[in-house]
């Protein structure tokens, strides 16, 4: 009898992965191979998943600012709940972009340790000696280069609310009529006084894109020093069961990279069939040959 009809889930989207899930996905061989690392990494891509499932919930709240500011210009007063909540999740999402800096620096910590000047206890200081020249010569210049681009640009911004925000005082956002959100912080100074950010959500998203790009520029150097090897990677879950395929991570990774890894499973039992079997190329490059891959990947182990 066939089993209870389930939901096919395919996960395998490799050309929606960028430098920073492949590297936490592959990375192994010629770096250090241990739970530090895995650790490290695992700082990056939770506060970057974090980074957005907060401000998703920010977007949500825009309406609710609106309605909140209808209801303090027709009653003339409001609790402002929800100015107070939008500010709250803002001020979360400043943070969140500072940890995957902070989980940059854990990973490059165990990456280059014995390097003179790599140290795991200060962010700020991970950027300013790249400005400073104070990384022995077995730094990558492609890293220092990256780290101090952004020092001068737009880390210190980052690192001076953040900053705040955590060992002190907060600020709070106004909604325009415009529609425009501002940001203000009393115990923040600018050149003109009080600092105010005119736009506070065009400022998120320029740094949380800063901070993006240098993830993925550092981890695109990685990624391409790594040994070729294979690895198994999760295609999907069809009829209760996972869909596996093996690819070399060496090569470039689409959709249609690999070999699959059941094929001999799929035509024995037909009634778990592939539902991609007449158009994947894995399944169709492993052709008879998915045991011989199954006995020798597992050798490998």
């Amino acid at each position: 009898m066939p089993p209870e009809r389930l939901p096919t889930v395919l996960i395998f989207v490799p050309e929606q992965w960028d430098y920073v899930t492949r590297f936490a996905k592959w990375h192994g061989a010629p770096f250090p191979s241990n739970q530090n690392l895995l650790n490290a990494l695992g700082t990056i891509t939770d506060h970057r998943n974090k980074f957005e499932t907060l401000a998703a919930r920010t977007t949500h709240l825009i309406p609710e600012l609106v309605e909140e500011r209808n209801q303090l210009d027709q009653r003339g007063y409001s609790s402002m709940d929800k100015t107070n909540e939008f500010t709250s999740m803002i001020e979360a999402l400043i943070c969140e972009l500072y940890s995957c800096l902070d989980g940059l620096r854990n990973t490059i910590y165990i990456i280059y340790k014995n390097v003179r000047g790599v140290q795991n206890k200060s962010t700020e200081k991970l950027f300013s000696k790249a400005v400073q020249e104070e990384y022995g010569n077995d730094f990558p210049p492609e890293i220092n280069n990256r780290l101090k681009v952004a020092y001068e640009n737009w880390f210190l911004d980052l690192r001076r609310i953040r900053s705040e925000l955590t060992h002190r005082r907060v600020g709070s956002c106004l909604l325009h009529y415009d529609l425009r959100i501002s940001y203000r912080h009393d115990f923040l100074r600018s050149d003109t006084g009080v600092l105010i950010i005119d736009d506070i959500i065009t400022w998120i998203n320029t740094h949380a894109g800063h901070v993006d790009i240098l993830l993925n520029e550092v981890c695109k150097f990685w990624l391409a020093q790594l040994d070729p090897r294979e690895t198994k990677e999760i295609c999907g879950f069809h009829m209760g069961r996972v869909m596996l395929r093996v690819i070399n991570i060496a090569e470039p990774v689409n959709s249609d990279s690999g070999l699959c890894f059941f094929r001999h499973f799929y035509e024995e039992k037909p009634e778990y069939a592939c539902p991609l079997r007449d158009s994947c190329a894995a399944y169709a490059r492993v052709g008879c040959h998915s045991r011989e891959l199954v006995a020798r990947i597992t050798r490998a182990v």
